[in-house]
C-alpha cells in the first residue's frame, strides 16, 4: 500500500533527531524496543539502523491477518496477536526492558493508547531512558476534544497563568502550520499532557512514591471538577467563562499530591497522511526520581511544552521548525453545541494492589535501586 510523504518523513524524524540521538548506543545492546509494525513493516530499516538486533524487536499487532502476514514473511522480530495493554501487563512480571516504545496505532489516543499508558510508564520507571512514541489521529476523535477542554479546565485549575499562556502559544504555533481550527489542535495537546501526568501518579502509587489516598484522590478530582462545572453552566462554554469559575475552587490538596516521574524530553511532531487526516505525534522521555508535588510537575511540564518547537511536516514530507510565540487569546466558545455538558471524562483507575501485582512493583523497585547503585 502506498504511502504519503509526510508519515514517511514523520517517521525518519522520529528515529533518527528523537531516538536517534536520545538513545545512548551502550544502552541498545541490553535493551529491547517494543513496537507496532503493521504491513508492510517499513520502519524495520529504521530499527536496523538504531543498533538493534532482529531479536531484540517485539511487534504487538491486534488484527490477524496483518499478523499472519508478518508471521508468513519471517522478519525476524518477535511477534504478539493480541491487545497492546495486555501484552504490557504480562510482560512487567518478567525482567524485559525497553528502551525504545514507537506506540503508533491506527484510531485515537484515547481508545486505542491511553488504556495501556500506565503500564508503559512502569516500563519507564524500570529502565529510566527509555523513549516513548505516541500517535493520535486527528479527525473524527470528537471525544479526544472533549477530553481537551476538560484537560484546559483541569490545568486553569491548578496552574491558570502557565496554562493560558500555553494555550496561546500552541493555538498561535498550529494556526501557522495551517491548521483551519488551531486551538482543537491545543486541545489535543493538553489532553496528552494530562494522560501522562494521570498514569504516572497511577504509576508512582503502584511502585509505592504515591499514597494510594492520595492518588485515588487526584485521579478523581478532574471529573468532579468537570460535573461542578456542567451544574452551573447554563451555555455554551469559553476560556474566560472556565477562568471564572476555576477560580473559585480550591485545588491545594491536589497541588500537593506527589509524582515520581517527571518528563525529561519532549518533541512534538504533526504530519499530513492524506488529504483527509493527520497525525499528532509526542515523543519523549518519563524519568523517575526524587518525587515533586503535582503543582510542580505541571508547571515544569507545561513551561517545556510552551518552550517546545512544533516540527510540522506537509503531505510533501517538507518539515517546517514552528517556534514558541504567544498569539492573542481564542475566547470563542469551546465548543459549538450543548452535547458538550453532557461528556463524563474518562478516569484512570489505579489497578488493585493484588499480591501479584504487588510482586511485579517489587521487581521494579529491586531493577531501580539495581540501576541507580554506582
Amino acid at each position: 500500500m502506498q504511502e504519503s510523504k509526510g508519515k514517511q518523513r514523520a517517521r525518519e524524524f522520529i528515529y533518527r533527531e528523537c531516538a536517534g540521538k536520545w538513545l545512548a548506543p551502550d544502552v541498545i545492546p541490553n535493551s529491547g524496543a517494543l513496537t507496532l509494525l503493521g504491513y508492510p513493516p517499513r520502519e524495520l530499516p529504521l530499527i536496523d539502523e538504531l543498533g538493534f538486533q532482529r531479536n531484540q524487536v517485539w511487534s504487538i499487532e491486534r488484527d490477524l491477518q496483518v499478523y499472519r502476514a508478518q508471521f508468513e514473511d519471517q522478519i525476524g522480530v518477535g511477534l504478539y496477536h493480541g491487545e497492546l495493554a495486555d501484552y504490557l501487563q504480562h510482560t512487567l512480571h518478567g525482567n524485559q526492558t525497553f528502551c525504545f516504545m514507537n506506540l503508533d496505532v491506527e484510531g485515537s489516543y484515547r481508545s486505542q493508547l491511553d488504556p495501556a499508558m500506565t503500564s508503559v510508564l512502569l516500563f519507564c520507571w524500570r529502565n529510566a531512558n527509555t523513549v516513548v512514541t505516541t500517535y493520535s489521529t486527528i479527525g473524527r476523535d470528537t471525544e479526544m476534544i472533549f477530553e481537551g477542554i476538560v484537560s484546559l479546565a483541569f490545568f486553569l485549575a491548578l496552574a491558570p497563568r502557565e496554562t493560558q499562556a500555553v494555550y496561546d502559544i500552541l493555538t498561535h504555533q498550529y494556526g501557522r502550520a495551517g491548521f483551519e481550527k488551531p486551538q482543537r489542535m491545543a486541545l489535543r495537546e493538553l489532553f496528552w499532557l494530562r494522560s501522562i501526568w494521570e498514569h504516572s501518579i497511577a504509576a508512582s502509587a503502584l511502585v509505592g512514591s504515591t499514597p494510594l489516598p492520595a492518588a485515588r484522590l487526584a485521579l478523581g478530582f478532574t471529573r468532579q471538577l468537570w460535573q461542578r462545572i456542567v451544574n452551573t453552566t447554563p451555555r455554551l462554554l469559553t476560556l474566560s467563562a472556565l477562568l471564572r469559575f476555576v477560580r473559585q475552587n480550591d485545588t491545594a490538596r491536589v497541588n500537593t499530591v506527589p509524582v515520581g516521574l517527571c518528563i525529561e524530553r519532549l518533541q512534538r511532531i504533526t504530519y499530513n497522511g492524506e488529504q483527509s487526516w493527520s497525525e499528532l505525534c509526542h515523543c519523549f522521555v518519563l524519568k523517575p526520581g526524587a518525587t515533586m508535588t503535582s503543582n510542580q510537575w505541571l508547571i515544569k511540564a507545561l513551561d517545556q511544552l510552551g518552550k517546545q518547537s512544533l516540527n510540522h511536516i506537509g503531505y510533501d514530507g517538507v518539515t517546517r521548525t514552528i517556534n514558541s510565540k504567544a498569539a492573542p487569546v481564542f475566547n470563542g466558545p469551546l465548543w459549538l453545541t450543548r452535547a458538550l455538558l453532557h461528556f463524563t471524562p474518562r478516569l484512570v483507575k489505579i489497578p488493585q494492589l493484588t499480591p501479584y501485582l504487588a510482586g511485579m512493583a517489587a521487581t521494579i523497585k529491586t531493577i531501580r535501586r539495581h540501576n541507580d547503585t554506582p
